[in-house]
C-alpha cells in the first residue's frame, strides 16, 4: 500500500472552493483527466458515484488511459469528503480524503490524503509504487490550476456561493415509490460489470449492500422518496440478471404521483 499526502493554498473561501468541487456536473477531458457523474447522491452529495479517466504509463498497454469508479461518502459541506475507488490498470483499491481549511482573508488550504493498493500481490510488489507515483505526480499542480481558473470564471460571471444548512429540496414530480433509486442502483451495477469486470462489480455490490443497510437503520443519507424494498429489489434483479423495464409494481406506484395534481 502506498500513500500520497499534499496540501495546496488557493485564493478563495472554503464555500467558493466547495462550490467548484461540488457542481455535480460532468467534467470534460482536460490535461488527461475527465469526470462523468453516474449518480448525484443526496442533498449534500453523500453517495455520489462518478467515473474518472486519467493518465497512466503507456507500457501498461491501456492506451495511456486509466479508469476508476468512485463512491463519495462522509460529506460535510463545506469542510471535507471521502472517496473510495476501484480502478484499472492495475486493478486497484484507493481511498482519498479531502479537507478544506479556512486561512482567513478569503483563502483556503486544501488538504488531500490518498492510499492506493493493487489487488494482486505480485503486481503490488513489482508495479504499484511506479504506477501510483505516475498517477499522483501532477495532483498539486492540476488542483491549483483548476481551482484558480474556476474561481476566476465564477467571479467574472458575478456568481456567488452560499450554503443553506439543513435545507431539504422538494421535487413534487419525483416518484415516491423509489423507481429512480431502483434504476440507478441496478444499472450502475450493470455498468460496472460491463466496463470493469466481475470483481469490481462485486466490490460495488458490497458497497451498495452496506449503504442500504446503513440507511435502513438511520435516516442519514436518505432521500424523501427512498424505499428499502426498491433498493433490495435492484440488488436482487442485478444478481438474477433481470434487466430491461423496471418491475410493474414500481411503475404502478409512480402513477398516482404523476396524476395527483390534475383536476
Amino acid at each position: 500500500m502506498h500513500e500520497h499526502v499534499y496540501s495546496v493554498d488557493v485564493e478563495g473561501s472554503p464555500e467558493e472552493v466547495w462550490g467548484l468541487f461540488w457542481t455535480r456536473r460532468d467534467v470534460p477531458e482536460h490535461d488527461g483527466v475527465s469526470i462523468k457523474i453516474l449518480h448525484p447522491g443526496d442533498q449534500v452529495g453523500e453517495g455520489l458515484v462518478r467515473q474518472c479517466t486519467f493518465r497512466v504509463p503507456r507500457w501498461l498497454l491501456s492506451g495511456g488511459v486509466g479508469r476508476s469508479f468512485e463512491l463519495l461518502t462522509e460529506v460535510r459541506p463545506p469542510v471535507s469528503w471521502k472517496y473510495t475507488a476501484v480502478g484499472k490498470p492495475l486493478w486497484s483499491w484507493a481511498e482519498g480524503f479531502t479537507r478544506l481549511e479556512p486561512l482567513g482573508a478569503g483563502r483556503t488550504r486544501i488538504h488531500f490524503r490518498e492510499t492506493y493498493e493493487a489487488f494482486n500481490p505480485l503486481v503490488r510488489r513489482l508495479l504499484e509504487r511506479r504506477v501510483h507515483r505516475f498517477i499522483s505526480r501532477d495532483n498539486e499542480r492540476l488542483i491549483a490550476q483548476a481551482v484558480k481558473a474556476g474561481l476566476a470564471r465564477a467571479r467574472q460571471a458575478g456568481w456567488g456561493v452560499g450554503i443553506i444548512w439543513g435545507a431539504v429540496v422538494a421535487n413534487p414530480g419525483m416518484s415516491e415509490g423509489g423507481l429512480a433509486h431502483y434504476l440507478k442502483l441496478r444499472n450502475t451495477l450493470l455498468l460496472v460489470r460491463d466496463h470493469f469486470g466481475r470483481y469490481p462489480a462485486f466490490v460495488r455490490l458490497v458497497i451498495a449492500l452496506a449503504s442500504v443497510a446503513a440507511r435502513s437503520v438511520s435516516r442519514r443519507g436518505r432521500l424523501g422518496h427512498w424505499q428499502l424494498g426498491a433498493e433490495l429489489r435492484a440488488v436482487a434483479d442485478y444478481a438474477l440478471r433481470r434487466f430491461g423495464p423496471p418491475p410493474p409494481c414500481l411503475v404502478r406506484r409512480l402513477a398516482p404521483a404523476q396524476t395527483s395534481g390534475q383536476g
